[in-house]
Parts: C-alpha cells; structure tokens; sequence
C-alpha cells in the first residue's frame, strides 16, 4: 500500500476513535456517511462514443438517476425503429459509464 493510503487510512482510524470516544451515535453516523460516498472519482474523458448518446436523467423511488442512452439504428429502417430489446447498465460506486465503453457497440448493433 502506497504511504498517501497508509497515511489517509491511519487519520481516518484514529478520528473515527477520537469521535467514537465522544459520541458513539455521531461516530456511527459518520461512518456511515463515510461508506456511502463514492471515493474515487474518475478523470478520464468520456470515449467518442458518448458523443453518439443522449443524456438520461429521470427519478426512481425518490433518487435521481442518470444515464446516457444510445438508439440502435436499424439498415432500411430510415432514422431506425425503437429496439425490442433493451438494456440497463448498472454501476457502483467506485465505477463510472466509461469503463463500459467496450460492450457499447455490440450492444447497440
């Protein structure tokens, strides 16, 4: 493990202590904020193929999601014809839409 890791890991123990001395319920609050917030964030550029998408945002139970959304277009069909099946990607935390660029194409012919 890389010292900046060791190093971020050894202060986030030692606050979690420090807080949980003071307040157990605080400290549990915290950590739970802790595990349900993403921690690396990605800085790649989004591939060319993303310029071929539409952006899709809509709310499920309450929760935002957001998506991107690719239309398959059929030959001799003029502009294509909507899919009869479809497909959602899912991702978690630690992940992003980039890192699904490579099943794209096959999944849009």
């Amino acid at each position: 493990m890389k010292l900046a890791r060791r190093l971020a890991l050894s202060y986030i123990r030692t606050k979690f202590k420090l807080l949980s001395s003071i307040s157990k319920k605080k400290a549990a609050e915290k950590a739970f904020e802790l595990f349900c917030t993403p921690q690396q964030r990605n800085k790649r550029a989004f591939p060319r193929i993303f310029d071929q998408a539409s952006r899709l945002h809509f709310s499920l139970n309450g929760v935002m999601v957001n998506g991107w959304r690719w239309k398959p277009v059929h030959p001799g069909h003029p502009g294509g014809h909507q899919a009869e099946r479809k497909v959602l990607i899912c991702h978690g935390f630690e992940s992003t839409a980039v890192n699904f660029e490579r099943y794209i194409k096959a999944l849009i012919k």
